[in-house]
């Protein structure tokens, strides 16, 4: 039973690794204007509203690698339902992820498609991580 809720925040660790270093990388490519102050929500959701389409699809890439190395360390994690750990991780994720492309004002197609992101990802995820895991016993 421990494992298996181990199992679960030991994957949205990584994932959150994954997004806060993904997310790094991509306000480096992307940097936000010299005249954005970020303690006003509103001037960042300007900038959100206005950024490329390659901004926006970068986000939803690191979102996707999130959920795929989550679900896959908690399918490898756990000894029991290994699917299901990993889909847990994928549907937290895409609870999170929604809300903060709903919060941040991202264009509605990135909404969509994050819809359609973290669940395939992660059940991809736990595949790999079930075929792994049976590999070694």
């Amino acid at each position: 039973m421990l494992r298996n809720i181990l199992s679960v925040i030991a994957g949205l660790v990584v994932s959150f690794i994954v997004i806060v270093v993904g997310e790094g990388i991509t306000h480096n490519m992307f940097p936000l204007p010299s005249n954005i102050n970020m303690n006003d929500p509103e001037s960042i959701k300007t900038f959100i509203t206005t950024a490329p389409a390659s901004f926006h699809l970068a986000i939803l890439i690191i979102y996707a690698l999130a959920s795929l190395l989550g679900s896959f360390i908690a399918s490898i994690i756990t000894l029991t339902n290994k699917m299901s750990k990993a889909i847990t991780v994928g549907g937290i994720l895409m609870g999170l992820g929604i809300f903060n492309l709903v919060s941040l004002s991202h264009p509605v197609w990135a909404i969509v498609c994050g819809l359609f992101v973290f669940i395939p990802f992660a059940y991809l995820g736990g595949f790999v991580g079930i075929k792994i895991s049976s590999k070694k016993k």
